[in-house]
């Protein structure tokens, strides 16, 4: 089991620490509410990739690897979490650390959020790229396929090998080759 510390912010007052046993990766959450009468506006691909990217770079100063970046309402709320991962591994401290980093890019960016999380990516981390595949060979994954696949839809193995064109996953004694274009999500499968 794992250890989750949270702190949480409003209007940039701690209000709770908390601690709980059963959660698989340690995040830091802030709840900013926006004193200035700023409206939502509409935030175009574009400018989140861009965002995306200066994050990436200022992370990667500090050898900090930026896993994803998601912009998105939730509950009538505007979330931006960023994912993070690093050798020593990410607990509260790190969090804390790339929040106060990554805070000042984000307002400097004018992005209306309503909260802004900072987080590991958890023990089913999302694989993307080439990266990710050969770091993780030898480790079991699950796999959703577009529907456009000519096969099964969820797939659940070890992953075996990468290439420009395919990934290779070994359920029971076969090997998939799964095209790389017909993926939807590729994710590390803890054995719990």
């Amino acid at each position: 089991m794992y250890k989750l510390a949270a702190l949480c912010y409003t209007d940039t007052k701690l209000t709770n620490i908390c601690y709980h046993k059963w959660v698989s990766a340690h995040f830091f959450y802030c709840n900013i509410a926006l004193i200035t009468k700023k409206l939502p506006g509409v935030i175009l691909l574009g400018k989140v990739q861009d965002l995306e990217n200066l994050i990436m770079r200022e992370l990667e100063q500090h050898n900090i690897e930026l896993v994803a970046l998601e912009y998105r309402k939730e509950n009538r709320e505007q979330m931006l979490r960023i994912f993070i991962d690093c050798e020593a591994g990410v607990d509260l401290d790190l969090c804390t650390q790339v929040t106060r980093m990554i805070k000042p890019l984000v307002d400097e960016g004018d992005f209306y959020y309503d909260h802004l999380e900072v987080s590991s990516p958890g023990l089913d981390r999302p694989l993307k790229n080439d990266k990710d595949f050969l770091r993780f060979q030898g480790y079991m994954v699950k796999i959703k396929m577009l529907k456009e696949y000519d096969g099964a839809n969820k797939i659940t193995g070890v992953l075996s090998g990468v290439n420009d064109k395919y990934i290779l996953v070994k359920v029971d004694e076969n090997i998939l080759d799964l095209p790389r274009e017909s993926l939807s999500t590729v994710r590390l499968h803890p054995d719990y």
